[in-house]
């Protein structure tokens, strides 16, 4: 999976940039790793994997050829949700998450660097978003001046 930029360079292979980069784009080959495991909600899979600090878990599985659920990859929604069971990661960029849920252990997978060995259980596809946000926007909505149709 090759990163280019607009211009059509990799912006990992200028020294300048490289040791900048992250997340989602490779970042310091030198950088320290820890060792991640993955199961499913299910229990019956897992995977463990090396994750440099410097990427985001999810970004990093998929270049290794893993598949993990994903929708928008932008740290907003919710489907790549997982429990963290042991170790800490940081995600500065989980909107999908409220403060409380991110409190009580959840992370957003796409937007998630390891800061050490991690156990993670994925989440069944709509668990952490129906848990947060059923009681508004999936209750039929509010009435805030206007009208909103009984079918919506």
């Amino acid at each position: 999976m090759a990163n280019t930029a607009s211009n059509g360079t990799d912006p990992s292979s200028n020294p300048k940039v490289r040791g900048k980069l992250g997340g989602a784009l490779p970042g310091d080959p030198s950088a320290p790793k820890h060792s991640v495991t993955i199961r499913n909600w299910q229990g019956s899979e897992s995977l463990t994997v090396a994750v440099p600090e410097d990427r985001y878990i999810w970004w990093y599985l998929r270049e290794q050829g893993y598949e993990l659920p994903s929708s928008c990859l932008n740290g907003c929604c919710t489907t790549c949700a997982a429990k963290v069971l042991r170790g800490t990661l940081e995600q500065p960029e989980a909107l999908g998450l409220t403060r409380d849920f991110r409190e009580r252990g959840y992370c957003l997978l796409c937007v998630s660097y390891p800061r050490s060995e991690l156990e993670l259980v994925l989440q069944d596809e709509d668990e952490v978003y129906l848990q947060q946000w059923a009681a508004t926007f999936e209750s039929g909505g509010k009435r805030w001046g206007g009208l909103i149709p009984e079918e919506d």
